[in-house]
């Protein structure tokens, strides 16, 4: 599923060939179009409410064999906020089981009445895939375009909305933002939020360099000091001094801000002291304030209160420290985090942290004091990453993560190894809800105590060599190490598919013909088993790992 949202520019012809893709000619006048991607599922609340707010049209995709779903409801509403035009387009029409009717009759009790029901909104039955119908639709959106009389003053001060930001450790602050009104030019001093910056580059949604942006293009912007949150207004300064005084002014409001709800919490708390009080006077004095009755009463109010204060023995606490490589992403993992484990009653959870960017030594040692795990959510990585996430053995009550090959892109060797000192626990996965069963099953751990299994190091097998002579029958396995580090000193399993088909040690690990102790990834390896009694297959998976014990 998409897990972030893009911004794209396309260009547009008069013509569409046969296959609906944009097709321009000498005499065609050149039309552009920027078109929002936000995803579509139901985790992803704000990233589709930042997408409404900074659009004209919104473009409703809506698939004919699942229908109206959860999302889509919010998704109206969200359009609606926002003031955005709405086009439908009914995805899907292709496969089977899809119901055009059934769908448009949904979405006219969602009050969203197409065309086809007599209502205003156009309706355009698409396929995505087959690219059916793209043609009607395009030409529906610049038909709305016209209609609503679009323009943007392009000698104005810039003004932009501040889609995704995000930390790399190459370009520093990099945010994408699509420019509302004015020119945006390299040098140009601007304001996102609680951060500012000078423009140091420009870049439009294929990496091309640009030395200004216009209205209504979407771009990536390098040279701001923080990372701004997505959905803040991005606004030309006059200078570095008065965008630094705009900067210093906000965070002393949010701070003031922070300091005014403190107040409130604080005055209510007094507030309902003051009538327990009252009440309890009331009572005393229905009793005729008998010194004996009065005591009592007082006792139980005590009593009473403290048991208020007091937590429950068998709630447990959860302390999370959450990163993601952009804010957006950040904010879904928060926000599905929140919806899942809020229903579990005993559980605790309070977030430590939320940050932008790789898990580093300050997240460590914040988990460390506060006893927090680091759930890191790196959505960009590509989709064709060799990653095996294997589920929990049945039967054996052990807890097991194997993340490694997303903890590498979250975090270096040098503070991979810094966790395993400090024994900070670190989740890491590119979809959202492997990380939430992940923190499920660390519940139950935690619940019923336990050992959780640290995965040290993985590596696939490759190649598959009999030995002869005295060693004939044992076979050894010829591998690559894909993630970590495979140390002989530590146990292991093999995996085959989803099915641990072995545990116990290794007997030999040999680099060429040497007798080594550990191999570290990128290398090449020779391992044997100890009492293997299965066959090694290709494929197969052998992953080394420590225990550790969970309270």
């Amino acid at each position: 599923i998409t897990q972030a949202i893009g911004a794209f520019k396309v260009n547009l012809g008069s013509e569409l060939d046969e296959s609906g893709a944009a097709s321009t000619t000498a005499n065609t006048e050149l039309q552009q179009v920027t078109f929002l991607d936000t995803p579509g599922h139901e985790a992803f609340t704000a990233m589709r409410m930042h997408g409404a707010n900074c659009t004209d049209i919104v473009v409703l995709v809506v698939s004919c064999d699942d229908g109206v779903q959860p999302q889509t409801l919010e998704a109206i509403s969200h359009a609606r906020a926002a003031g955005a035009s709405i086009v439908v387009a009914l995805n899907k029409i292709d496969v089977d089981g899809a119901n055009p009717e059934r769908t448009m009759n949904e979405l006219v009790s969602a009050q969203v009445i197409v065309e086809q029901r007599g209502g205003e909104i156009p309706c355009v039955p698409i396929s995505a895939k087959r690219k059916t119908n793209l043609k009607e639709l395009i030409e529906i959106i610049l038909l709305q375009a016209e209609i609503l009389d679009l323009r943007a003053d392009p000698t104005a001060r810039a003004e932009a909305l501040v889609i995704e930001a995000r930390l790399s450790p190459k370009l520093g602050v990099v945010a994408n933002a699509v420019l509302r009104c004015g020119t945006l030019r390299v040098g140009d001093i601007v304001v996102a939020g609680n951060a500012y910056g000078r423009v140091r580059a420009l870049h439009d949604e294929m990496g091309n360099s640009l030395e200004e942006v216009t209205p209504s293009t979407p771009f990536s912007l390098l040279g701001l000091k923080d990372v701004p949150d997505a959905g803040v207004d991005l606004i030309q300064a006059e200078n570095e001094k008065h965008a630094h005084a705009v900067v210093e002014l906000r965070k002393s409001q949010v701070k003031r801000e922070l300091a005014k709800q403190d107040g409130e919490v604080a005055a209510q708390n007094a507030a309902k002291s003051k009538k327990r009080r009252l009440n309890l006077l009331s009572q005393i004095s229905a009793q005729q304030k008998r010194r004996g009755e009065a005591t009592k009463l007082l006792e139980a109010d005590k009593r009473r209160e403290e048991q208020e204060n007091a937590e429950p023995n068998e709630i447990i606490p959860l302390n999370l420290i959450l990163k993601a490589d952009v804010h957006g992403s950040v904010s879904a993992l928060e926000h599905a985090i929140a919806s899942a484990l809020d229903e579990m009653e005993d559980v605790n959870v309070k977030i430590q942290h939320i940050g932008v960017g790789g898990v580093n030594r300050s997240d460590l040692m914040l988990a460390a004091a506060s006893d927090s795990i680091i759930v890191a959510f790196p959505s960009d990585m590509k989709r064709n990453s060799k990653v095996q996430v294997n589920s929990q053995r049945k039967g054996d009550g052990q807890l097991v993560a194997s993340m490694a090959p997303f903890l590498g892109a979250v975090m270096t060797r040098d503070v991979s190894v810094e966790a395993e000192k400090l024994g900070v626990t670190v989740y890491a996965h590119n979809i959202i809800y492997k990380l939430i069963d992940a923190l499920k099953e660390r519940i139950e751990l935690l619940k019923t105590g336990g050992i959780e299994i640290l995965v040290e190091g993985m590596a696939e097998i490759r190649e598959i060599f009999d030995l002869s002579g005295k060693e004939k029958g044992i076979q050894v396995a010829g591998c690559r190490v894909d993630s970590g580090v495979i140390k002989k000193s530590l146990p292991c399993r093999v995996w085959r598919d989803s099915e641990i088909i072995y545990t116990g040690e290794i007997a030999s690990l040999r680099q060429f013909r040497d007798q080594v102790n550990e191999v570290k990834k990128g290398m090449e390896c020779g391992i044997t088993l100890t009492d293997f009694k299965d066959q090694f297959q290709k494929g197969d998976r052998i992953e080394v790992y420590r225990e550790k014990t969970i309270q």
